[in-house]
């Protein structure tokens, strides 16, 4: 059974002046032992956002947090008024928590069922049905230093242009978000040492509606504990008050396949820590091509790069000669 609670409840403005329901968001939280995938997606698509406990068991909050620790000591500031280190390629630096999450079950259900992209067309007498699978966007871990002030409310999706109208909670359909932000806190993230500050139903809203600052929430998480938040949503991290917490936290974000990602991974990351990841790891990292997008030689870089055996071509190009015209 699910064990979703309610910690904070915000209510928002009605969505339309003429109705007079107004709306209850709240902060869902989930037991990852025991969640239940559409508990957690209709939670997602009406919230924006939901927090799982546990989704890291405590020896591999331990273990990851003791090689991010080692990692960020040679990590360089991005520049000298900066406060707080970004640890980029994960796959190089912690491939194991990359792994951990891109094979886990509940990570890949929530985006496979809100990112996947489908299309259908007629080609050569036949009619096409395609289906991609997300890919990541990009894999960094953030340590916040203590003094660290609050960031820009924005939403992660300007990268991609991405409209939308306002809408009901109940009128929220799949494909109106590109990319899901995902958050795992690897020590505890309190609002006190500036915790992600969202505004819960905002992913609700006009793709050109501002931010109301006095509606945001902390997304407060023990270590271990995972935040999803669909890209569209308004957020931004907050106020590292404490003297001496350093905040730590990993991210992995995905996004729909046809897009271009935010992260150049394919430039990032030698093929030797591309090859010695898993399969699935790969494909997911955009290695697998998607509707014959991303070939190599006109192959799939699973086959032409990373030597795997040939995909299939989604669809494959025919010329008509003269006389078959």
């Amino acid at each position: 059974m699910s064990t979703a609670t309610t910690e904070t409840i915000v209510k928002q403005m009605s969505l339309n002046s003429s109705d007079n329901f107004e709306p209850e968001f709240k902060l869902e939280t989930f037991d990852r032992a025991t969640v239940i995938l559409d508990d957690a997606l209709n939670a997602l698509k009406y919230n924006g956002g939901i927090k799982i406990k546990g989704f890291l068991n405590p020896d591999e909050v331990q273990k990851f947090e003791a090689i991010a620790t080692e990692v960020l000591k040679t990590t360089e500031l991005q520049n000298p008024s900066d406060t707080t280190k970004r640890l980029t390629r994960l796959a190089i630096s912690i491939p194991d928590l990359m792994t951990k999450i891109l094979t886990d079950e509940l990570y890949l259900g929530i985006n496979d069922a809100l990112l996947t992209t489908k299309h259908s067309a007629w080609f050569d007498g036949e009619k096409l049905d395609f289906e991609n699978k997300p890919v990541v966007s990009t894999t960094t871990a953030f340590d916040v230093a203590p003094g660290t002030g609050v960031q820009t409310l924005h939403r992660d999706d300007i990268l991609w242009f991405n409209k939308f109208d306002k809408i009901k909670p109940e009128e929220y359909q799949v494909g109106r978000d590109v990319c899901i932000s995902f958050f795992i806190a690897g020590r505890d993230t309190t609002a006190a040492n500036g915790a992600t500050r969202w505004i819960p139903g905002s992913h609700l809203g006009n793709y050109l509606d501002e931010a109301d600052p006095s509606k945001a929430i902390p997304a407060e998480l023990n270590a271990g504990d995972a935040f999803f938040m669909l890209s569209s949503c308004y957020h931004g991290a907050g106020w590292n008050q404490t003297k001496d917490q350093h905040r730590l936290v990993y991210a992995l974000f995905m996004m729909q396949s046809h897009l271009r990602q935010e992260e150049n991974i394919y430039l990032s990351l030698p093929l030797d820590v591309v090859k010695a990841l898993p399969v699935p790891v790969q494909e997911r990292l955009g290695y697998s091509w998607t509707s014959n997008l991303g070939w190599v030689d006109y192959k799939s870089p699973m086959e032409a790069i990373l030597g795997h055996e040939a995909q299939p071509h989604s669809f494959n190009v025919s010329y008509n000669t003269p006389a078959d015209a």
